[in-house]
């Protein structure tokens, strides 16, 4: 797949995670699924952003053990490189279709609110709908600038290991320092950008959320 296309559908990954699956409800429940949705995006987040700092740690180990033996160190860094690169693939392909299941969420709305002969209620469904995907649109937007980097940053690890794998010599390791210190730079920066992406989704998710009766009392 050309980078363009894959940065566009990574772009789009914050909408799936709201609107994937809660097309398969109607109305109210449909836009009430979102809200659920969202608060999952932002725990695979998290996790995405531990595998980032881990991935960075364990290649500043192995660099750290150049003298000393880095065979044992570079496969940890392996293990950690698959397992962000699992994360970011299992997202792309679970999320490839967001902006054509958030179309069909908005198009319902704007369905439903052809329907309503009020035109005052009409135009506050309209506004209500409009409200939402400019939250959505905030969450996509955000995204954007951290799913361009992290493509690259998972190209670049693929890179090292293949680097590592050919050349574990301590000049070899030891010539990767830089190129170390600027992978953990990156992955505590796009650490910072699916903050705010998640952030966005906070401020979001409570927009979608259906008031739910507050829990019997006990006794």
């Amino acid at each position: 797949m050309p980078h363009s296309i894959r940065r566009t559908t990574l772009a789009s990954l914050a909408v799936a995670a709201l609107v994937a699956g809660a097309c398969q409800s109607s109305g109210h429940r449909r836009v009430d699924a979102t809200s659920t949705r969202l608060d999952q995006m932002r725990t695979s987040l998290d996790q995405l952003e531990g595998e980032l700092g881990r991935t960075a740690d364990s290649l500043a180990v192995v660099v750290e053990n150049a003298d000393s033996g880095p065979e044992k160190a570079l496969g940890q860094f392996k293990k950690d490189v698959k397992a962000v690169e699992s994360s970011y693939e299992r997202a792309r392909s679970r999320l490839g279709e967001a902006e054509q299941e958030a179309s069909k969420l908005f198009d319902t709305w704007t369905q439903n609110a052809s329907l309503i002969s009020d035109p005052d209620l009409r135009a506050l469904s309209e506004k209500r709908r409009d409200e939402l995907k400019a939250a959505l649109d905030s969450v996509v937007a955000r995204m954007q600038d951290a799913v361009s980097q992290m493509e690259d940053f998972v190209s670049t690890s693929r890179d090292l290991v293949t680097y590592l794998d050919q050349d574990l010599t301590p000049e070899g390791v030891r010539a990767l320092a830089d190129k170390s210190r600027v992978h953990k730079e990156r992955a505590t920066a796009i650490a910072a950008l699916f903050d705010e992406v998640e952030k966005a989704a906070a401020e979001a998710a409570p927009m979608f959320a259906t008031a739910k009766p507050p829990p019997a009392p006990k006794g």
